[in-house]
């Protein structure tokens, strides 16, 4: 049986790359269509290598993400941490389909990050506008083959018997 060595920089050198990406400014109009690139790569580690990339670093990198974006401390952990548990469920699914089944399956992992986000957001007392909660998933969903492609490309890796 073959498996997947990717060295631990590779991995936080795209874990940097898409908290940038998250914390760029953005139009009100196209926030809205923005995906949420950290859980992206976390899902994309996590198909890739489940036992290097698994709950607790995703624990870790949603308080990392908290802490940078002034969230409530575990909003984006509890976020992420569940979503890496529906992303073990569905791991074999992933890896053995299609490109439409996976990105469904991408859908349904971020509309549950979403779901957590509202709920903490309306437990809160913060507005938010429903209609768009759903443009996040979808964005990265359609963004989701593109996403897998250049990140194969970037960080390509050897294969040990």
């Amino acid at each position: 049986m073959q498996t997947k060595v990717v060295p631990w920089h590779l991995v936080l050198v795209s874990l940097v790359a898409a908290l940038w990406l998250t914390s760029v400014p953005l139009l009100k109009s196209l926030q809205s269509f923005w995906p949420d690139w950290v859980l992206l790569v976390l899902i994309y580690w996590n198909l890739t290598m489940p036992s290097r990339v698994g709950l607790g670093f995703a624990w870790l990198t949603g308080l990392v993400v908290d802490a940078t974006q002034f969230a409530l401390l575990g909003e984006h952990a509890l976020e992420y941490v569940l979503v890496m548990l529906l992303a073990g469920y569905f791991r074999n699914r992933m890896v053995a389909s299609s490109g439409l089944h996976q990105a469904l399956l991408i859908f349904l992992m971020l509309l549950v990050s979403v779901i957590i986000e509202a709920v903490t957001a309306t437990v809160l007392g913060r507005n938010l506008v429903f209609l768009n909660l759903l443009a996040v998933p979808f964005a990265g969903a359609l963004l989701w083959p593109i996403f897998q492609y250049l990140m194969r490309r970037l960080f390509q890796f050897r294969q040990v018997a």
